[in-house]
């Protein structure tokens, strides 16, 4: 059993001048067990941030290579921000984001996943590296002359 008493929120005190910790696992608060066995971690039905009370979100249709390409386009080679690449989304596929908008977090994930896919190094802080942008280039050569016209990639006819 520990030395110190229990805080709320199951905070442990750790002693004068240090800051107390967040326990995830309050109910398993009171330290009975030798210190050999491992703690098991609560079932998801004890646990406060349980996603049983949550009612499911509706099913989102997947991002298209053209919808992909656009946010790494946006991202590595503009430079744009989530908010001025979320607007730009939403302008180009407004009919298809009518019922299920997407949001920066989502088109963040998205970003962060196709890197991964292209074989993009992990994001680093401050500009995209040319490396990127040649890898986005390259693959703006898959998509129709149109498309790339419409997302102004290439001028407009």
């Amino acid at each position: 059993m520990s030395a110190y008493p229990a805080c709320a929120y199951g905070q442990q005190y750790l002693g004068p001048g240090r800051t107390p910790i967040l326990n995830p696992w309050p109910e398993y608060a009171s330290d009975t067990r030798s210190t050999t066995e491992a703690p098991s971690p609560p079932s998801p039905q004890h646990h406060r941030y349980s996603h049983q009370s949550k009612q499911p979100r509706a099913p989102r249709p997947t991002y298209t290579d053209e919808q992909k390409f656009f946010i790494m386009y946006a991202r590595i080679v503009c430079g744009y921000q989530w908010t001025t690449i979320k607007a730009h989304f939403e302008n180009l596929w407004e009919a298809e984001n009518r019922y299920a908008p997407r949001t920066e977090e989502g088109l963040t994930s998205v970003y962060y996943r196709v890197r991964a896919e292209w074989g993009l190094k992990p994001v680093q802080a401050g500009p995209a590296s040319e490396h990127d942008r040649a890898v986005v280039h390259g693959r703006a050569t898959y998509f129709s002359r149109d498309f790339l016209s419409m997302i102004r990639y290439l001028p407009s006819f």
